[in-house]
């Protein structure tokens, strides 16, 4: 075997284009599952639990940015060709829209890997697309409040450099402040590091 890394990625090529966003979120929305009539192999409760995760930190970064006037922008996962049909793209909108408010950024014909380009720093929880940035040098920060459920396979520290398995909202504010404002050959000597 040859190990070549996400075939995805690696056949993106790269436009770079003017930073316009501060903050560009990765979703990872799934239609909220009635977990009454579902069985416990179906994943339905970790979907919603998702959700809720993604709700609560999206209303510290939101209220990040309302503080900083910071321009959010969000990577939509129902634009991508394998979710197209499998979630709704008006959910989406309106999932943001109750925890953001009605000024919410998106672009709906955008690719994720080009909407990161005209991003200053991408926000991930779970999402592979994060990876792929992170190999591809972009600014990112990966945010994990419930760590104790799920571990991130890449990290086995509680607090790094782009990264914070945590809830607190001073330290996230704190995470985003940092790397907003290093320089590209900071964040290149983190990286190798």
């Amino acid at each position: 075997t040859i190990p070549i890394g996400s075939i995805k990625s690696n056949k993106y090529i790269e436009n770079k284009k003017e930073e316009i966003y501060d903050l560009m979120f990765i979703s990872e929305f799934r239609k909220n599952e009635d977990l009454k009539y579902k069985n416990n192999n179906d994943g339905a409760a970790q979907k919603n639990f998702k959700n809720v995760i993604t709700t609560y930190l999206l209303e510290i970064i939101s209220n990040y940015c309302k503080i900083n006037n910071k321009k959010m922008v969000f990577a939509l996962s129902s634009t991508r060709k394998d979710k197209k049909n499998k979630i709704n793209f008006q959910d989406l909108i309106n999932f943001f829209k109750n925890i953001c408010g009605n000024e919410i950024n998106f672009e709906k014909y955008t690719n994720s890997y080009d909407l990161s380009t005209k991003s200053k720093l991408c926000i991930c929880l779970t999402s592979n697309l994060g990876l792929e940035l992170l190999f591809r040098h972009k600014k990112i920060l990966f945010l994990n409040p419930d760590y104790f459920v799920l571990k991130w396979h890449f990290i086995n520290s509680i607090d790094g450099d782009f990264w914070y398995c945590g809830y607190e909202e001073k330290k996230i504010f704190e995470k985003i402040d940092f790397l907003l404002n290093i320089d590209k050959k900071k964040w290149e000597k983190i990286l190798s590091n």
